[in-house]
């Protein structure tokens, strides 16, 4: 078994990918502010839009170098 947490989120897919991706960032700094240890790695798995919503959220973290920008893991 993996040392892992899995984590699933859903999204309104009535709105714009980019709106979605950046509010998955600002998700994703809220988990890593309250998880109860340091994260080492945050994988991101998408599949059709969610693929999009990832590769979305990652730019705007790195621009604004996020607390979680350092671990992520994403492709697409």
């Amino acid at each position: 078994p993996l040392d892992c947490s899995v984590l699933y989120l859903r999204y309104n897919s009535g709105r714009h990918v980019s709106e979605n991706g950046r509010e998955l960032a600002r998700l994703l700094e809220v988990l890593v502010a309250q998880w109860p240890s340091p994260l080492r790695e945050i994988d991101l798995i998408g599949h059709s839009m969610g693929g999009l919503l990832c590769c979305r959220a990652v730019p705007v973290t790195t621009r604004r170098a996020g607390p979680w920008s350092g671990a992520v893991c994403c492709a697409a």
